[in-house]
């Protein structure tokens, strides 16, 4: 799986290789984003640290290649383990 820096575009946004997922955390000293997938078990795939190359102002972003729609992903934001405020239910 490879990523890069992405876009700070809040929430997860789909792209043909891949997607960019977005959060704001202001004053927040820890950020990871926790990758699964979307099957029977919830199978773990990765967990990826936000680093300074990850932020824009008060917005960690990162694109990662080779997730589909579907997949299911969670925020840690120091130590918690948040939903992303900027999903959509359907």
């Amino acid at each position: 799986m490879n990523y890069s820096k992405g876009f700070p575009i809040l929430g997860a946004t789909t792209f043909e290789k891949g997607v960019n997922f977005g959060i704001y955390c202001k004053g927040k000293k820890e950020v990871s984003l926790k990758l699964f997938k979307n099957d029977k078990n919830r199978t773990f795939i990765n967990s990826i640290v936000m680093t300074d190359e990850n932020k824009t102002g008060d917005i960690y972003h990162i694109f990662v290649d080779g997730i589909i729609e579907g997949d299911l992903y969670s925020w840690v934001i120091d130590g918690v383990n948040i939903l992303d405020p900027y999903s959509l239910s359907y």
